[in-house]
């Protein structure tokens, strides 16, 4: 990182006593140090603002792109939680954000799910097969409805021949 050429803006709201910088990096001029984030049970780096716990992506989001718009979320391009680089970041709708997610594996969706039956490879067959419901349920151990569901897209809807 270049610091010579890494921008800084006031942390919204804290005007004055924080700046967030677009390398996702926190100065207080409280202390007049660069703040540590913390890493939190979602895996997004977090940090402790007059007793206040905000996410460092959604700081350097708001201070350089703008509030967050209605029905939106901080979205990472590349799926690291920790990397809060501003090129790195983009607000978007949910939807959005989970197709980030399938793209970078880091979804429970498809094989990853708790307790699945299938893979990816099976819920493919399925899709393809001119087999019956009955016959693709019998063959796969799962019920008819559920092999409905996957050929209407209910299920596995985001998985395409």
């Amino acid at each position: 990182m270049d610091q010579s050429l890494e921008q800084w803006r006031p942390v919204v709201c804290y005007e004055g006593l924080y700046e967030v910088s677009d390398q996702g990096r926190v100065w207080s001029h409280i202390s007049r140090r660069l703040l540590k984030a913390s890493i939190a049970n979602t895996g997004y780096h977090q940090i402790n603002l007059k007793n206040s716990v905000k996410h460092v992506h959604r700081l350097v989001l708001e201070a350089f792109v703008g509030p967050c718009p209605p029905k939106h979320e901080g979205c990472h391009e590349n799926g690291n939680r920790i990397d809060n680089r501003l090129v790195n970041l983009r607000w978007d709708t949910r939807k959005g954000n989970m197709a980030d997610a399938i793209r970078h594996g880091t979804t429970n969706k498809g094989s990853k799910a708790k307790n699945t039956k299938l893979t990816e490879e099976i819920v493919l067959i399925i899709k393809s097969s001119n087999e019956s419901n009955l016959e693709i349920a019998t063959r796969f151990n799962i019920s008819r409805e559920h092999v409905r569901d996957i050929r209407l897209g209910k299920r596995w809807g985001w998985l395409h021949l």
